[in-house]
């Protein structure tokens, strides 16, 4: 498991890759779909943005203990606890 402020983290290593696997603990599954949409476009467009993964039927959403979530792939670095103007 790993940190996150409004959201559970978990990392998922398969032959296929790395993913992150999150379960949104605030936003609802109607709230969902547009930002899940978003990061799609974003990283089919070259972003370096989190690409939500679609299961067979094409949805970016799942449930998970009653509550949504995503699996994305996950990508290098690390968080950043006090972000400063070196960062941006």
């Amino acid at each position: 498991c790993s940190g996150g402020i409004e959201n559970t983290n978990y990392f998922v290593t398969t032959h296929q890759g790395a993913y992150l696997l999150t379960l949104f603990e605030r936003l609802t599954a109607d709230q969902l779909p547009f930002y899940l949409r978003l990061m799609k476009h974003l990283a089919q467009h070259g972003v370096p943005v989190p690409d939500p993964a679609a299961d067979p039927k094409g949805e970016l959403m799942y449930l998970v203990k009653g509550k949504p979530a995503t699996v994305v792939n996950r990508l290098k670095g690390k968080s950043e606890l006090a972000p400063g103007v070196a960062h941006c």
